[in-house]
């Protein structure tokens, strides 16, 4: 469904679906800010709490783990939200 990071193909590989139609728009931003950034922040709270370590341990932790986590989940989003544009038909092309 991907030709790159988060760049849909033209088309599916296995029944040749144009993917162009179909645009997420902000959503997949949207899920990304509200799921990743509620948890890195619970996360953080949390270990900040039980284990008081210093200020560089978090700046140095948490960036990969967060940045790998919300391009997982843009990419679910915007997987779902093509899906459900398809499912109800929003992205059909007229002929």
């Amino acid at each position: 469904m991907y030709s790159g990071l988060l760049r849909f193909r033209p088309a599916c590989s296995s029944c040749g679906l144009p993917l162009t139609p179909y645009d997420a728009g902000d959503g997949a931003a949207v899920a990304g800010i509200f799921i990743v950034g509620t948890l890195a922040i619970i996360s953080v709270i949390v270990v900040d709490v039980k284990y008081q370590p210093p200020l560089w341990v978090h700046a140095v932790v948490w960036p990969l783990p967060v940045l790998a986590l919300a391009i997982w989940v843009m990419r679910v989003a915007k997987a779902a939200l093509a899906a459900a544009q398809w499912r109800h038909r929003q992205g059909e092309i007229e002929s």
